[in-house]
Formats: C-alpha cells, sequence, structure tokens
C-alpha cells in the first residue's frame, strides 16, 4: 500500500488479508461495481460491491453516489470503476451484521464501464476458415464425380 496526504491507499485484497491493521481507519481503495446495487438498511443508502484482483467488498454508499455507477460487471460488460475513500470496518457494529465493509466518504468514477467490444478475430483463422470450406466443397464435387463415373 502507498499513501497519498494521510489516507492510505490499499486494494480490496489488502483489506481481505490484513483486516485488523486497517479496522477503522479512511482507506482508499478502486474496484469494478459488480453484482447488483442492494438497498441499505435506510432509504438513503445502497450496497455496492467492488472487486479488484479477485476479492470483493461492500461498500456502503448514499444513494447519490449509487447512482453514479451505470454499468455493473457482468459477463461480456465491464463495471463502473470507483475510487472510494471511506471508513474499513472489519466487523460492522453499525446494524451490518459484523460484515466487512467500508463505509465511503467520496466517490470518484475513474471509468463508466459498459458493454466489451468484441474479441477482435485474427484474420489468419479467416483465410483458414474460408480455405477449409473451399476445401470441402471441392471434395464434395469430387466425390460426387467420381460416384457417377463408377455408378
Amino acid at each position: 500500500s502507498s499513501e497519498v496526504g494521510h489516507v492510505p491507499i490499499v486494494t480490496i485484497t489488502d483489506l481481505c488479508n490484513a483486516p485488523e491493521e486497517y479496522d477503522g481507519v479512511l482507506v482508499e481503495i478502486t474496484g469494478e461495481a459488480v453484482g447488483d446495487i442492494l438497498n441499505g438498511d435506510d432509504s438513503g443508502h445502497k450496497w455496492v460491491n467492488l472487486s479488484s484482483e479477485g476479492s470483493t467488498i461492500g461498500v456502503y454508499v448514499s444513494n447519490e453516489e449509487a447512482d453514479k455507477v451505470t454499468n455493473l460487471g457482468a459477463y461480456n460488460v465491464t463495471g463502473t470503476v470507483l475510487e472510494i475513500q471511506g471508513t474499513y470496518h472489519v466487523a460492522c457494529q453499525d446494524g451490518h451484521d459484523g460484515e466487512l465493509d467500508v463505509h465511503a466518504a467520496a466517490v470518484t468514477v475513474k471509468s463508466a464501464g459498459g458493454v466489451g467490444e468484441p474479441d477482435s478475430i485474427d484474420p489468419l483463422f479467416l483465410v483458414l476458415g474460408r480455405a477449409s470450406v473451399v476445401l470441402g466443397i471441392s471434395l464434395h464435387v469430387l466425390h460426387v464425380q467420381l460416384k457417377r463415373r463408377r455408378g
């Protein structure tokens, strides 16, 4: 982890691997919004799941901050990437069932995300594919002609 000012910049994996070190600390994390946005325990908040490098954490955000999420990560969709400054809790006692979470103080959109571009097709595969179709048709024609001659 590195520090900007007094706020440590950590990964979600850092928080999962050394939770006590950061408990109650204002941290900065960056990750992709994934899954579903869930209603919080009051009408003014929502839960956004943030994922990075295979680790995921729930982030408690205001409704206004949750509205910044325009895409949720899923198959062929890149979720909105958020930078969160918030207080990390190993076992949140603020009505959140003792869960590991971050209560966001500031949310910044790093990228909106969106539907992924289809993987580009290697031109060699197109050439080989067309060549095999032509070869298949040619062999079929040859087979039919030989069959007629014997016939």
